[in-house]
Order: structure tokens, then sequence, then C-alpha cells
């Protein structure tokens, strides 16, 4: 498994969303040195990967009617806690 890229250096000025993203992948990086477990280094470093390509993972075009269906069971979780609190 290889660990991904360091941020590359460059003379523009990063953005607030640039800057959180390279401190999490930092984070989850160092992490990944700490730790000894080795399913754990692995999780880490796919996490930095992730976080660092910046891509998205998945879309709801993806998964057409997920949506529809959290909310159905939120609503459903809603009025039940509003009914066990009565």
């Amino acid at each position: 498994m290889t660990t991904p890229l360091p941020p590359r250096f460059t003379d523009e000025p990063l953005t607030a969303d640039d800057l959180a993203r390279q401190k999490t992948v930092a984070c989850l990086l160092a992490a990944r040195l700490r730790t000894h477990d080795p399913s754990e280094r692995i999780a880490l470093a796919l996490a930095a990967a992730l976080v660092e390509s910046n891509a998205p993972v998945a879309t709801s075009a993806d998964y057409p009617g997920w949506a529809e269906h959290i909310a159905a069971l939120q609503a459903t979780n809603h009025t039940a806690r509003k009914e066990a609190t009565r």
C-alpha cells in the first residue's frame, strides 16, 4: 500500500478548504504512524487517500431512491419518538 503524496508546494495561496484538507490528511497519516495495528494502518491510509483526492466517492445519482428511503426512515423514527414520549 502506498502512502498518499505530500501536498505540493506552489506560490498560489491556499483556500480554506484546501488547507483543511491538507491538515486532515496530515493528521490521518500521523495517526497511521502511531498505530501498531496493521488493519488500522490500512484504514487510515485509505482515509487519507480519499480525503486527499477530493473526488466524490458516490453521489445520490449512484443510488436512486436512497435519499427517499432514508427520509422515510427518519420520519418513522421521529413519529415513534413522539409517541414514546407522550
